[in-house]
């Protein structure tokens, strides 16, 4: 049953925020920084970061995405080389950047209900569909679509969501920060 939960989990966020392609940089992770950049990790809260990192319009100057910030040892190298490694995919579109994703992850192109032992490569791959979802928050904000504070909002949510994933937390608390994730987004990102 938990393999189909957390099945379930991953198709809502690919429903959910399947409508686009965006490429990477931003207000977490990799892109330009500036010294003001390095002045926001000294902020107490992600949210606080992240909003720093909006208003200087710069990424972390470390180069470590906002989710990886919270781990330890294995898991905080893993969670950094998963972004490393899915670099090139935020340059390409749509069925490309699927592909490239689970590549990175290590998931065949059989459906996901057939590859539902291999949870590590689901969870990796629900991150990175979370970390595009984070990139057309970015983008929004840039284009003045929404606040700084929205984006803030709505990217700390989504960042609470991947150390989630990326903590191995149960199903059951990962779908309870994708619902919340869901009605923000759809409150801020109509």
């Amino acid at each position: 049953m938990k393999k189909e939960a957390l099945i379930l989990i991953l198709l809502s966020v690919l429903v959910i925020f399947s409508s686009y392609a965006y490429a990477v940089g931003g207000s977490t992770n990799y892109g330009s920084t500036t010294n003001q950049t390095a002045s926001c990790n000294d902020k107490a809260t992600a949210r606080e970061r992240i909003e720093c990192r909006l208003k200087a319009n710069s990424a972390d100057p470390a180069g470590v995405d906002e989710s990886c910030r919270v781990l330890n040892g294995t898991k905080k190298d893993n969670c950094v080389a998963l972004y490393q490694a899915s670099q090139r995919c935020y340059e390409m579109t749509n069925k490309d950047k699927t592909s490239c994703f689970r590549n990175v992850v290590g998931l065949t192109n059989q459906a996901f209900n057939e590859q539902r032992d291999n949870q590590d490569a689901i969870r990796n791959y629900l991150v990175l569909v979370l970390y595009e979802a984070q990139e057309r928050a970015e983008d929004r904000v840039k284009a003045g679509e929404i606040t700084t504070e929205e984006g803030a909002r709505v990217i700390a949510l989504i960042v609470e969501t991947k150390q989630a994933i990326l903590k191995g937390e149960s199903q059951q608390v990962i779908k309870s920060k994708i619902l919340e994730l869901r009605r923000v987004w759809n409150e801020v990102m109509p």
